[in-house]
């Protein structure tokens, strides 16, 4: 059975996180990065800003404001997956000349990080899985009671639509924007939100995480094939104990031809 709204529940210890239902249980969580910003700040993004149009509809549209008031609400978000390193993700996330490396995170080190970091300002931390069980042409009128077909009379109700919208709260919103398309499910992507619950806040007070980058929570490095020496000589540069990680090549290689007999 498709559920269409997931609720959160708060983290046992830490108070200002969330974890939103169908829980996520792994011990490390991946992103793919242009190797230059592993020393940099950590940046959460405004769905917004998203290349996706389909991703960001949810969050740019216009709400009824006396049915939703407040909403959209901003928030800021990052993504990861669940997945160690598939050959689709070395070509979507490749987007400039720089290597891109996928980082291991040790995910319980992050959402900690996240906590103290945010411990003195005003935000909620969620962290939940991205729901693909809904079709592309589902989410497109989910937002709609109902619908009517080309020819025929009869109006048919969307499903899901009351669920998420009849008393709709933060769960609902973060609910459509964990929503992706099933073409998409290969990335097994889990989002991360900080969500200002003070609406006088400045965004520059949220994002970058300043003073926190990946090397706090990475433990292992992974690139292409191809990319391998380069990254390990751009790595010594950054004086990191090089030890420290284990620099490997992507798991999709071709580096030998084979033989058919």
């Amino acid at each position: 059975m498709v559920k269409y709204k997931r609720t959160s529940e708060r983290h046992s210890q830490l108070k200002n996180v969330y974890l939103i239902e169908d829980k996520v249980t792994l011990r490390y969580i991946y992103r793919y990065i242009p190797l230059a910003t592993l020393t940099q700040s950590i940046e959460f993004k405004e769905p917004s800003q998203w290349w996706d149009e389909f991703e960001k509809r949810f969050y740019c549209a216009e709400y009824n404001q006396q049915k939703y008031p407040g909403y959209p609400k901003k928030l800021f978000a990052l993504c990861t997956t669940s997945k160690r390193d598939s050959e689709a993700g070395w070509k979507m996330y490749k987007h400039t000349e720089d290597p891109l490396i996928q980082i291991k995170i040790n995910r319980k080190k992050f959402i900690e990080a996240l906590s103290l970091y945010y411990k003195n300002k005003d935000v909620a931390i969620y962290e939940g899985k991205v729901n693909y069980d809904i079709k592309e042409a589902h989410i497109l009128r989910l937002h709609m009671p109902s619908y009517t077909r080309k020819g025929v009379p009869k109006v048919y109700p969307v499903k899901g639509h009351d669920e998420i919208f009849n008393n709709f709260d933060m769960d609902s919103y973060l609910s459509l924007l964990l929503l992706k398309r099933d073409a998409y499910s290969y990335e097994n992507e889990i989002r991360y939100f900080i969500v200002p619950l003070d609406e006088e806040c400045n965004s520059k007070d949220i994002i970058p995480i300043k003073g926190k980058n990946w090397l706090d929570f990475v433990e292992e490095i992974r690139c292409s094939p191809a990319d391998r020496d380069k990254v390990f000589e751009i790595i010594k540069g950054y004086n990191i104990k090089l030890l420290d990680f284990n620099i490997n090549k992507g798991t999709y290689s071709n580096d030998e031809n084979i033989i058919i007999n």
